[in-house]
């Protein structure tokens, strides 16, 4: 059967290349392609009546792959066939735990295959989502902190945007650890570990306690730095508080942002209540943003109205500028000097004769 299908492949593509031909003596052989294309529809319709297990059609074609590779002639494959006495007829009568039996399928009926060929192709030049988060690993053993603070950061961002297994995430987290993160990683996959206890015993094993407060100190228990926007300081306290595995309630962390909200942002929400949850944040946020971009609008409105000169007659910019008038002497008629500065008048006045 896979030797049948091999050159049934080989040959239906054969004759669709050929039709489009012509032969040295100027004859189309369209008769004779159509004729051994109507032998491999027959040829077809006979194979897709046999379905045999992948697992031994793979070992089958092992073991047959050198006999695939030989020469045969292209005349002789249709020799002899006989619908009747079909040596796939021999290969129906395999055990039926392998091969069974199917109806062939309509002629209209679309190839799986060739459907299976398209989908894929329509995303084969789309790149793979997960590589915008692989180029953020660097490799890392563990034992500086803000690399080890990095590499967690990317991996909760796997779980949470991209909805990976644990399993998943491993096997791509091990490409980037090595020494003794890489233990830990091998340990927590072989034991089949949740990420939230592989995320714990890593913090627990790599950073002491006394630096996890300060951590904490410095990256959620904060105030709004100067010129930090307050969508992004709500979202990396957020961030750092679910990686460093702070146990505070909702109504605790927006309690510690409300009180890390900068003088600034703090006076555009005069007429806002306090926010108790994180929808009540991305109010906060939105109203903030309607205010700073008022603002530039006045701004800038001002600025260009303070460039509009007043048309008064005094105004000099509004005057043109005086072009001066090209020095030119009276004497001689050449231009850069004055007559007074006149070399040639000089020159003239010692030319006369002396009166003794």
């Amino acid at each position: 059967v896979l030797r049948a299908e091999t050159k049934y492949a080989h040959l239906h593509n054969r004759c669709k290349s050929l039709l489009s031909f012509k032969s040295e003596s100027g004859e189309s052989p369209e008769l004779q392609c159509k004729t051994l294309l109507g032998k491999l529809e027959l040829l077809k319709s006979q194979l897709d009546t046999v379905v045999i297990d992948e697992q031994l059609k793979e070992n089958v074609y092992r073991k047959i792959s050198e006999s695939l590779l030989e020469e045969d002639n292209l005349s002789d494959v249709f020799l002899d066939i006989n619908p009747s006495k079909s040596p796939i007829g021999e290969v129906v009568n395999l055990p039926p735990a392998n091969v069974q039996n199917i109806p062939a399928p309509s002629a209209n009926a679309p190839d799986i295959n060739h459907v299976n060929v398209w989908q894929n192709a329509m995303y084969s030049k789309l790149e793979n989502p997960l590589n915008k988060y692989l180029r953020y690993f660097k490799p890392t053993d563990g034992l500086h902190v803000n690399e080890l603070l990095d590499y967690l950061k990317v991996c909760v961002q796997l779980q949470d945007e991209m909805s990976l297994k644990c399993q998943q995430m491993y096997d791509l987290a091990i490409s980037y650890a090595h020494g003794p993160l890489l233990s830990k990683l091998l340990q927590a996959k072989s034991n089949k570990l949740d990420f939230k206890c592989f995320h714990s015993d890593v913090l627990s094993c790599f950073i002491p306690v006394g630096l996890l407060d300060n951590l904490k100190r410095d990256f959620v228990n904060r105030p709004q730095r100067v010129g930090e926007n307050l969508s992004l300081y709500i979202h990396e306290v957020k961030m750092y508080a679910r990686l460093l595995l702070c146990k505070y309630t909702e109504k605790e962390l927006v309690e510690i942002i409300r009180y890390g909200i900068c003088n600034e942002d703090r006076g555009k929400l005069v007429f806002m209540s306090n926010p108790s949850s994180f929808k009540e944040l991305e109010a906060i946020c939105v109203q903030v943003q309607n205010y700073a971009y008022n603002d530039h609008v006045r701004n800038v409105s001002l600025h260009q109205a303070r460039k509009v000169h007043s048309k008064h007659v005094n105004n000099v910019e509004s005057t043109q500028p005086f072009e001066r008038p090209v020095i030119k002497c009276f004497n001689c008629g050449k231009i850069g000097h004055k007559s007074f500065q006149c070399y040639h008048k000089v020159q003239s006045k010692s030319r006369l004769p002396k009166n003794l």
